[in-house]
């Protein structure tokens, strides 16, 4: 039975939509458009606004990973009384910018309880174990991808990032047991990562899939799956912050593993120093050669 940080009940329904049957859908999607409904309606009488039963609406709260309705509702009507709360402190901003800011913030906050700590845990075995790590991603999991390559370099973990999915699907037919493929995608749906993530396990590869969406396709093929939240929020502004949610979960399973492979303190050296060199920062006793900056 699911028991969500304060906050991140609506984020956990939105994840749990893709699975769900047409009536159990249009439950969920009644209680995301106006989740304050859960508070004054009873079950039969939520299940009247949508065309459906009480039982229907118990079976899809189950069916999201809740205890049945009441333990919806009770969950809704804390996060309802947390977020007024906030508001009368204060948590008010006109300017869009701060809007935004705000909004991330308090996703932030509530996505690690979408994760699955030993899930992660076993991600992060899978990984620090692997004889070879890819990383694949496409469209907006892109970023994600090159970003978290460079921190697995820092700590000395090598792997492999290619950018185009037509290297990553090549790549991906020449794994062999052993190897671990970590598949990074927002929705789980996307055409490139499936078909290079279908390539990996018929080569004997292991699959750790990240995406916003437990049931998604992607999340079904992997062999351990990291869910951080979806946010439901209008595109592009969702694809900004599900990447800020990657970029923070990836960053924690390098940590797990770079620990796990006991991280090198000479990868911190190696890494100071390229960032040296680029930069042009030298160091005193350096020559004025060895501080020129050069391409990478």
């Amino acid at each position: 039975m699911l028991n969500p940080g304060v906050g991140s009940t609506i984020m956990l329904i939105r994840a749990a939509i893709p699975d769900l049957g047409p009536r159990e859908r249009d439950v969920a999607e009644a209680i995301i458009r106006d989740p304050s409904i859960v508070g004054r309606l009873g079950a039969a009488e939520i299940g009247a606004q949508v065309g459906t039963s009480a039982a229907t609406v118990t079976r899809a709260c189950q069916s999201m990973g809740f205890g049945g309705y009441p333990h919806l509702r009770t969950l809704l009507v804390r996060d309802e009384g947390a977020a007024a709360q906030a508001a009368r402190g204060g948590n008010t901003h006109e300017h869009a910018l701060h809007r935004l800011f705000a909004e991330a913030s308090r996703e932030l906050d509530a996505a690690p309880t979408t994760v699955d700590l030993e899930a992660f845990a076993r991600a992060a075995a899978m990984v620090a174990n692997a004889r070879r790590i890819l990383l694949i991603g496409a469209g907006g999991s892109a970023a994600s991808v090159s970003a978290i390559a460079l921190r697995f370099m820092s700590v000395g973990v090598a792997v492999e990032a290619p950018q185009e999915p037509t290297l990553q699907l090549l790549a991906c037919r020449l794994l062999a047991p052993g190897d671990v493929v970590l598949a990074i995608s927002d929705s789980g749906e996307t055409s490139s990562t499936l078909s290079s993530v279908e390539a990996a396990r018929a080569a004997g590869a292991s699959v750790v899939a990240v995406s916003s969406f437990p049931r998604s396709v992607l999340a079904r093929m992997a062999d351990e799956k990291l869910i951080i939240g979806a946010s439901g929020r209008p595109w592009p502004d969702s694809v900004l912050t599900s990447n800020i949610l990657q970029i923070f979960l990836l960053n924690a399973l390098v940590a797990a593993v770079g620990e796990a492979r006991g991280a090198s303190d000479k990868a911190a050296t190696v890494f100071d120093d390229i960032i040296r060199v680029v930069t042009g920062n030298r160091r005193p006793g350096d020559s004025e050669a060895d501080s020129s900056p050069v391409n990478l």
